[in-house]
């Protein structure tokens, strides 16, 4: 466990420091438009801007890193890259706390090889390409809050039992803001909000929580559902599959084996 908490600390300090070295203050790719291009735009209709699609994405939570970065600090992304190492760090966190509140009896030494081994899929180098450019924070962000709505919702229930009627209704609360911002941090956090419904079915919360959740659900969907439009680029899902089926599992095959092709097995690995 001690070993495996030391590997930890080396795969979190060796991605900051890689981080450092492949800093440059260059935008690059989407930042272009993305941070730049948007903050232009936001001088002159901010409300548009912050919300406005990028593909079929609405990156609220992360325009307002890019925003911060290019106004207090130049520009350079460095604002945007420690907010990608923090963002991390709090999502390797929150699997920790997480743990142990499940599993409160784990000794020492075993909470030190969780810590560990949190560290080190949370900072593997694999998502190099996350963490040397400023303009990924949004996968953090969405991993983040979505893993915090669901357990704020099992945490819901829990106060629920205990017949804690002010946890419950902060636990709620956090759920239901958590889901919002991973609804506005990309587009597959919009899906949180449905799942929250089941899983608060699942655990059996009180039907004004349920309510709640359904109210909030619709209210996020319609907001994020206006002016939106198919990007040209996505493609047709359906035709894909029909026409190209095998290219299609491929395709699954090669994204969920992604991790292999990062240590030097290939396509074949993969």
């Amino acid at each position: 466990n001690y070993a495996v908490l030391a590997l930890g600390v080396i795969t979190f300090a060796t991605t900051v420091f890689a981080v450092w070295q492949h800093f440059s203050p260059l935008p690059y790719g989407d930042s272009w438009d993305g941070s730049i291009g948007f903050y232009m735009r936001a001088a002159q209709d901010p409300w548009h801007a912050f919300f406005e699609q990028h593909n079929e994405h609405r990156l609220t939570f992360s325009r307002l890193i890019f925003f911060a970065d290019i106004r207090y600090f130049g520009g350079r992304n460095v604002f945007s890259l420690i907010s990608n190492l923090v963002l991390a760090g709090a999502l390797a966190a929150a699997f920790f706390r997480i743990t142990v509140h499940y599993r409160p009896t784990l000794s020492r030494q075993t909470r030190f090889g969780l810590a560990g081994a949190i560290l080190v899929f949370a900072f593997s180098w694999m998502q190099r390409e996350n963490f040397a450019w400023g303009f990924q924070s949004q996968w953090f962000a969405v991993y983040l809050f979505a893993l915090l709505a669901f357990h704020s919702i099992d945490r819901t229930a829990e106060a629920d039992a205990g017949d804690k009627p002010a946890k419950r209704l902060g636990w709620l609360t956090a759920a239901l803001v958590s889901a919002w911002l991973a609804a506005y941090s990309m587009s597959s956090g919009v899906l949180v909000l449905p799942a929250l419904i089941a899983q608060a079915l699942y655990v059996r919360l009180k039907p004004r929580e349920l309510l709640a959740i359904v109210i909030v659900t619709v209210a996020v969907w319609l907001a994020y559902f206006i002016d939106w439009h198919k990007p040209g680029s996505s493609g047709n899902l359906l035709a894909g599959v029909r026409e190209h089926p095998l290219a299609a599992i491929r395709y699954v095959l090669l994204y969920l084996g992604s991790p292999a092709f990062q240590i030097r097995t290939g396509l074949a690995g993969a």
